[in-house]
């Protein structure tokens, strides 16, 4: 659901990352996935709507 979300949005850059392989990733973000990361260190944890997820990368 959180991809589809993100199909729209044509100037940005996703990366997707396996946080399974890591023990750090795992306890920061396990049970917060997905989790977006802004460059300028802000974070959207899911369940996001639409309006978050515009709102996240306009800001």
């Amino acid at each position: 659901m959180a991809r589809a979300a993100l199909q729209h949005l044509t100037q940005c850059c996703v990366e997707c990352i396996d946080i399974s392989v890591s023990d750090d990733l795992m306890l920061r973000y396990g049970d917060r996935i997905p989790v977006l990361l802004h460059p300028d260190g802000r974070a959207l944890d899911w369940p996001f709507s639409a309006q978050a997820l515009a709102c996240f990368m306009t800001d």
